[in-house]
């Protein structure tokens, strides 16, 4: 196969699922192309030292060469700041919000002003689980209401930004991505590292539900859903059982062999205001009802299944 023969997925934000699902799109005959942030983007297409494609781009100045983006297949997006673990402050959530809608406007409406014969088939545009709130003993599938709070309403708009493409007739899919289990990054290696060095807690009383997915199964859902002609709108990416904060603390206290069970007193995570509520107290049984109707096979049903992939039998 040529290389000029090969589909071309564009990712703008290759951290931990951009930079996987590169790898997985390559292995699988794709070319692919990364977009990176520049104060001058020029337009160019050039190579890294790795030999991939790479081109520039200013979301923040809502700067973008079409030519960049013309006649991909798939382009994908998953720009955004990190949610933890850093306070929100107000300039903090200020970078959350428009780290995510800049990037997720300026390609929808790059989208819409191609020519449709170099539209892609497709845009993958970010969400998060963040968008459902904390919904109790709820099972959330992606016909749930969104929820309340910094988090959800950062997901609405943030899903709500991909318009401009959809208008234009681009099947659009959002991914609401859950707590990603990972040796190589996100809140995985966090917590890995916590428990290793017996710093791990449950979160207050531990009730409240968590959606986690292995980065594998992220990755391949994602791949799932980008070839599925008839596969549109949200998806939750996370692995068919959620599991309660007490669960988790009491299989990593097993899994990495620790005596006691430390405690983070609900108080004292209130005392990290949003971000200790929506994020570390908030509950969400969040499952992936539409991948699961679509078909997808999971590898890791379960977050032991996937911490122990990832980080090993104890």
């Amino acid at each position: 196969m040529s290389l000029a023969s090969q589909p071309l997925l564009i990712i703008a934000g290759a951290g931990l699922i951009g930079s996987a699902l590169a790898g997985h799109a390559e292995a699988q005959g794709w070319q692919v192309r990364i977009l990176r942030r520049s104060d001058q983007p020029d337009g160019n297409i050039t190579k890294d030292q790795h030999g991939r494609q790479t081109a520039t781009w200013n979301p923040s100045a809502g700067q973008i060469d079409l030519s960049v983006i013309a006649g991909a297949q798939a382009i994908a997006c998953f720009n955004g700041a990190a949610i933890a673990p850093q306070p929100w402050t107000a300039s903090r959530k200020e970078l959350l919000a428009t780290s995510r809608l800049a990037s997720t406007k300026v390609l929808a409406k790059a989208i819409a002003a191609l020519p449709e014969s170099q539209r892609p088939e497709v845009f993958l545009s970010g969400s998060a689980i963040g968008y459902y709130g904390s919904q109790r003993d709820r099972l959330l599938g992606e016909d749930a209401v969104p929820g309340f709070g910094f988090l959800a309403q950062l997901c609405e708009r943030w899903e709500a930004a991909a318009e401009p493409a959809q208008a234009a007739g681009v099947r659009v899919v959002h991914p609401r991505t859950g707590l990603v289990i990972s040796n190589r990054g996100g809140i995985g290696q966090m917590l890995d590292q916590l428990y290793r060095h017996a710093l791990g807690a449950r979160l207050g009383d531990g009730q409240q539900w968590q959606a986690y997915i292995s980065l594998r199964d992220a990755v391949a859902s994602i791949w799932h859903v980008l070839n599925r002609e008839d596969f549109v709108g949200p998806f939750n990416m996370v692995c068919p059982e959620p599991i309660r904060n007490a669960d988790l603390h009491q299989f990593c206290r097993g899994f990495y062999s620790l005596p006691n069970p430390w405690v983070a007193p609900k108080f004292a995570l209130k005392l990290l205001g949003q971000m200790g509520e929506e994020l570390l107290l908030a509950s969400q049984r969040v499952v992936p009802t539409a991948l699961l109707e679509s078909g997808f096979e999971f590898q890791d049903l379960t977050v032991p299944q996937a911490w122990e992939h990832e980080f090993g039998e104890k």
